[in-house]
């Protein structure tokens, strides 16, 4: 009994005298509770700035992807106003045709473009081809297809207008693009259809990169 209440005093005494520091000092205890806080803190801090890193880095991309549509639709533009270049890319790979009985109706000619050069020989720069980046610096902007699609009626005989439309690959954009589209003017030979295209110079353009 009496080792029992040696114990319980001096168990008694221990709590006594942590009673009488932290009376002394409030703050004895919390450095560890202290420390887990600030790093909950810094943790949380870090996230934060992670965040707000990668959202920078997205606009950062959108910004690049549309200026970069930019320069395509302003070079497009500049080139094909040189009816040689309009030309070579109307003929190269073979060559189209334009059904002109099938204007305005439900199945309406389209074209299909491979590449649009800067030049008027196989050596020039191309400035757009399907499946393949229009700038080595901005590499998810990428034509789908390439195409002369709303052909019409000039009034003019063996002249028509129609749009270039090249068609991005949005799944690979930041945010979706409409297409760039620039008005050509198509000239064609024969008395039957299919006439044969055998030249186009570019016209004028649309605003084109409006988020979808």
């Amino acid at each position: 009994m009496r080792r029992c209440r040696g114990g319980s005093v001096g168990i008694l005494n221990v709590f006594e005298v942590y009673r009488r520091e932290r009376l002394k000092n409030p703050r004895a205890g919390f450095g560890l509770i202290e420390a887990l806080v600030g790093v909950s803190v810094a943790i949380i801090s870090m996230y934060g700035i992670i965040s707000l890193l990668q959202v920078q880095s997205r606009e950062t991309r959108s910004l690049e992807e549309r200026l970069a549509a930019l320069d395509l639709e302003k070079s497009i533009i500049s080139s094909l106003t040189d009816f040689s270049v309009c030309s070579f890319m109307i003929n190269h790979g073979g060559g189209h045709t334009l059904t002109v009985a099938n204007i305005g109706t439900a199945t309406p000619p389209v074209l299909t473009i491979s590449k649009v050069f800067a030049g008027s020989t196989p050596a020039s720069l191309v400035l757009a081809e399907t499946g393949q980046p229009v700038s080595p610096y901005v590499r998810s902007l990428i034509p789908l297809s390439i195409k002369i699609e709303n052909i019409l009626r000039t009034g003019l005989a063996d002249t028509y207008s129609g749009d270039l439309m090249i068609q991005y690959d949005n799944a690979r954009l930041v945010r979706p693009l409409k297409p760039t589209r620039v008005r050509v003017s198509l000239r064609t030979t024969g008395a039957v259809d299919p006439h044969p295209v055998n030249g186009c110079t570019g016209g004028g353009n649309y605003v084109y990169w409006v988020v979808l």
